[in-house]
């Protein structure tokens, strides 16, 4: 295939789609196929066709992909990502950097973390959960800890997340945010998204 443009930046499940909605799936490539961002392009991609969840074109191997131009990943806030009228709320599938933020819980997965939630400052917006796919080892977190990652913007079930890219980066120990009381009942009410 000639050369095409990322349409929906990598998922999860290490998926991306390119023009004519076509899914690209790095069944092969776990961890080896650096994630996508909206707008980088490819000016080859071979492989084979393969179902599961729908078609997708799978690469063997790196061979099979021939990068063109890369769309390096954003910095931007939590706040611009989680709160959808923001100027520069991202586009989902966009990657995104961010910097010094504060990691505010843990879960633990079967072979070490399945994800965390951080949050940079206090208010409306300011805290996100990580998702972690198996592919990548994001080392030992606990809460306080102050990272910064790569990472691409997903909607999950109506919720905002990032999934993590790439290694994350842990300076150490930080500052917990002071918990906030929540007085008005109707932030509980919808998706809780202002949470």
């Amino acid at each position: 295939m000639g050369t095409v443009t990322v349409t929906t930046g990598t998922n999860q499940y290490g998926e991306f789609v390119v023009d004519g909605g076509l899914k690209v799936d790095d069944l092969f490539m776990r961890s080896a196929l650096p994630a996508q961002s909206v707008g980088s392009t490819f000016t080859r991609i071979a492989g084979f066709m393969h179902y599961a969840f729908g078609y997708a074109l799978v690469p063997r191997n790196a061979a099979d992909l021939t990068a063109g131009q890369v769309v390096a990943p954003t910095t931007l806030p939590i706040t611009s990502i989680q709160d959808m009228s923001a100027a520069d709320h991202p586009a989902v599938g966009t990657l995104v950097h961010v910097v010094d933020a504060i990691v505010t819980g843990v879960v633990p997965g079967t072979a070490g973390v399945k994800g965390f939630t951080m949050q940079q400052g206090t208010g409306a917006y300011s805290g996100i959960y990580v998702y972690v796919p198996t592919s990548f080892d994001p080392g030992t977190l606990a809460m306080g800890d102050k990272v910064t990652l790569d990472g691409s913007y997903t909607e999950y079930n109506g919720l905002s997340e990032i999934t993590l890219t790439a290694a994350l980066t842990n300076s150490g120990a930080g500052t917990l945010p002071v918990p906030e009381a929540l007085t008005d009942p109707t932030l509980f009410a919808g998706a809780g998204a202002e949470m």
